[in-house]
């Protein structure tokens, strides 16, 4: 019966661990450092929202629908620092994070 127990608790934690593994981004190419940032496609297991983070400052976001989201776009200000982080989130649960370059012209 412990046994059973054990088996079903790490088989609970697998599944939740892999709530998040069905949501990504695709390939974000090298963005422009000024205005809006064309994340491509999201995908999302639950309704939520994309966050674009500076050297740890938010500086933008979009909402997403749970499934694929095409042509994400997040309006931003312009960026001084070369490298920015999107930020997928459900809530306070982070889904999946993904580094953008930006292009100094």
């Amino acid at each position: 019966m412990k046994r059973i127990l054990v088996t079903t608790c790490a088989a609970l934690v697998a599944g939740a661990t892999s709530l998040a593994a069905d949501s990504y981004f695709t390939i974000i190419d090298r963005q422009d450092h000024r205005g809006i940032m064309e994340l491509g496609t999201v995908v999302s297991d639950h309704d939520g929202v994309v966050e674009i983070y500076e050297s740890g400052k938010l500086i933008g976001k979009a909402r997403v629908k749970a499934g694929t989201n095409r042509n994400v776009r997040v309006n931003a200000p312009p960026r001084r620092a070369a490298h920015a982080t999107a930020v997928l989130r459900a809530g306070d649960k982070v889904l999946d994070e993904a580094p953008i370059r930006i292009a100094r012209r």
